[in-house]
């Protein structure tokens, strides 16, 4: 009988001991699996990110060029240091309604600006280059360039960003009122019109008042000057003004003279880089008004 008992003590603990060892495999095997997932979870997430990494996001910049319109007014931000727009079709699908608007009638103020501080500020001739990258672009859209005005650069004390301190701004309005005030400050009689003169190699656009529309014939006019510009000379405009009215309102419509035959020697094939274009200055030459509102094109070496 005790044989019996210990006989069936052994096998009990030979189950038990079975038991504890297959816990214990198991455990062992739970374990190891476990740490193999996780190393091979690690490998393959560090092998995507190798592969795909996430880009560098900073809030509040925007380091391509683009337009943001707000009612009135267009706000053109550019790259650091670039001068470079959106395509020709970008900014017209991002303007809209307000170069219909240009198109049809209304006036263009275009505005470069800068910060105040060392940081965000621009260079002057930075900020021209880009008012005048904005002004082109409006024009090749179809705009008058007689009805875009660049301003000189003004500067936003209160911006801290770079890219929107450095901007430039369209701002359209209904009506003619540099015209009007031109045409108000002008004696009566003095307006003879648009023409264009050739004399002694140079060629003299005059205009209305308060106008930069270029008088018919003018592509016959500079006909000469895009093919001496082909042979290797240079093309100098140089814009000039009666002395009636405000001085700045007249400097700045020689500007716009200048660029209205600047633009009529670009769309004839003159590069733009052979064309000069000198400082407006009041001058009444035979003391006729009419005369005086002038723009001469001659060549130089």
């Amino acid at each position: 009988m005790s044989q019996e008992q210990d006989k069936d003590t052994r096998i009990a603990l030979l189950i038990v001991f079975a038991l504890i060892a297959a816990i214990v495999v198991g455990v062992l095997w739970f374990g190891a699996s476990t740490v193999l997932k996780r190393d091979g979870a690690r490998s393959a997430a560090l092998v995507s990110t190798q592969e795909s990494p996430e880009p560098v996001h900073v809030p509040g910049r925007v380091l391509v060029p683009f337009v943001a319109v707000d009612g009135a007014v267009a706000a053109f931000h550019f790259e650091p240091g670039a001068a470079q727009l959106l395509t020709d079709a970008q900014v017209q699908a991002q303007l809209g309604e307000l170069l219909e608007r240009l198109r049809s009638g209304a006036i263009g103020m275009i505005v470069p600006f800068g910060g105040s501080q060392p940081e965000t500020g621009v260079d002057a001739g930075l900020a021209e280059q880009r008012a005048h990258a904005v002004r082109d672009a409006l024009v090749r859209l179809g705009v008058p360039a007689a009805r875009l005005t660049v301003a000189p650069l003004q500067i936003d004390s209160g911006a801290t960003d770079l890219q929107r301190a450095q901007r430039v701004e369209l701002i359209v309005a209904d009506g003619t009122l540099a015209q009007e005030q031109a045409e108000a400050a002008a004696p009566a009689g003095e307006d003879a019109g648009p023409r264009v003169q050739v004399a002694d190699g140079i060629v003299t656009f005059y205009f209305a008042v308060g106008s930069a529309e270029l008088a018919p014939g003018a592509n016959e006019a500079l006909k000469d000057v895009v093919d001496a510009v082909a042979a290797g000379r240079r093309a100098v405009l140089s814009g000039f003004t009666d002395p009636t009215g405000d001085a700045a309102l007249n400097e700045e419509l020689a500007k716009q003279r200048a660029f209205a035959v600047r633009d009529a020697l670009v769309s004839l094939g003159v590069p733009q880089e052979r064309i000069e274009l000198e400082r407006p200055v009041s001058f009444t030459g035979t003391g006729s008004l009419a005369e005086a509102r002038r723009v001469e094109v001659r060549l130089e070496d």
